[in-house]
């Protein structure tokens, strides 16, 4: 292949409102508002400080520079967006070539985490290093707007990723903020502006109508499983499609929903084959003895034994944050079984609730039961095994009785 030959001076590019720069760490001048990626592990924070210790900072990060007035609108429309509460008072402010500015990290807030933490760990004589100097590399663009900087924000994550429930978060505000400035904003735009997919968004939009304390599932969580949230997508998208057919659910009929999910360990695939299936026969005008619907031409007992198994998985799951609750000792001395006289202590884990929910789930079964088993009998299945459970029946009235005299 022939040789190539270049001078720097043909290939250096001028960019126009663009300052390469090392900004010394011990001057503190730069600035760190809320944006996307909103917890960083310190782990991870130390692996990447040592990295750069060892390499240096290989990629920069991007810092706005602001004027006084830009950096006023600047902050309202970040707290705007956030919710948060930044004030223009509280900020470093830096004078470059004499002018007055703002210095606001856009993007490269971890890696900015990283180079403190290589400097303190340099001060600390834990290290030394060729490679880091104790500066933060940076390109500073003039007066980028809030727009601007959330575009740059979203697109960065995508190569490092951020927490699926703060980026959806995140997404979120940003889509009500960008609509608010612009009603018009389709998804296919806005996918654009996130560096994501309309798929992506279409699913993100439908999970934000799941009601936020379902949406919170999907975070670390100490007492219970973390949900998947694709998961969470198919719950959301059969609501969608149930509410529009006249269906109301209340947020603790989505929490029993969810619940029983994971008690029955489905898998993401399995369930959304499921939720495909429910809104054809919704939109075929067919419905199901549970939903109260009267077209479904399947025997009667086949389409409400699924609902019921779910029932159980939803009663199984309760008992195990029960248990994980009694772990951690919620209900200290008292025992989750003994009978309460308090009336202001009728919460769902307070003690004695574990008890009047068993009773009038044994009252529940032991109504529907028989129907299903005169409907299973008549269609001449499994008779022999029905009879013994008929008889099992009996055994579950006395339990019944017993516990009605606890309380």
């Amino acid at each position: 292949m022939a040789d190539t030959f270049l001078r720097s001076t043909e290939i250096q590019v001028e960019r126009k409102g663009v300052l390469p720069a090392a900004i010394p760490l011990s001057h503190q001048a730069l600035n760190v508002l809320t944006q996307v990626r909103q917890t960083m592990g310190e782990a991870e924070l130390r692996e990447l400080a040592e990295s750069i210790l060892v390499q240096g900072q290989h990629y920069p990060g991007i810092v706005v520079a602001l004027t006084p007035s830009e950096a006023q609108q600047y902050i309202t429309e970040v707290n705007e967006l956030w919710g948060s509460t930044h004030g223009l008072r509280w900020l470093s402010k830096t004078y470059l070539d004499e002018e007055e500015y703002y210095l606001v990290v856009v993007a490269g807030h971890r890696r900015l985490r990283a180079c403190e933490t290589a400097d303190q760990l340099l001060k600390e004589g834990m290290y030394t290093s060729e490679r880091f100097t104790g500066s933060y590399l940076c390109e500073i663009h003039f007066g980028l707007t809030v727009d601007q900087a959330l575009a740059i924000q979203f697109h960065e994550n995508r190569h490092q990723q951020v927490a699926i429930h703060e980026e959806v978060a995140a997404a979120w505000r940003t889509w009500r903020y960008v609509r608010k400035k612009t009603p018009n904003m389709n998804v296919a735009s806005f996918a654009k502006i996130i560096a994501r997919t309309p798929t992506w968004v279409r699913s993100m939009l439908r999970f934000c109508e799941l009601p936020e304390s379902v949406q919170r599932l999907i975070e670390p969580n100490a007492l219970a499983s973390r949900v998947s949230y694709q998961l969470l997508v198919q719950v959301a998208r059969l609501l969608e499609v149930e509410q529009k057919h006249g269906r109301i659910f209340s947020e603790n009929d989505v929490h029993a929903m969810v619940v029983s999910l994971i008690a029955s360990r489905i898998d993401v695939k399995t369930y959304t084959k499921m939720v495909s299936d429910r809104i054809r026969d919704l939109e075929e005008g067919q419905g199901d003895f549970l939903f109260g619907s009267s077209g479904d031409a399947r025997p009667l007992r086949k389409v409400a034994l699924p609902h019921l198994v779910r029932s159980v998985h939803v009663t199984i799951g309760y008992w195990r944050q029960l248990e994980q609750l009694l772990h951690v000792g919620a209900f200290g001395n008292t025992s989750p079984f003994a009978p309460i006289t308090d009336s202001a202590e009728q919460a769902e884990y307070s003690p004695g609730s574990p008890i009047r929910l068993l009773i009038k789930i044994t009252e529940s079964m032991l109504e529907l039961l028989p129907h299903l088993i005169s409907m299973a009998i008549r269609e001449r299945r499994g008779r022999r095994k029905l009879e013994k459970a008929v008889k099992d029946l009996e055994a579950c009235r006395a339990v019944l009785l017993i516990l009605s005299e606890m309380e």
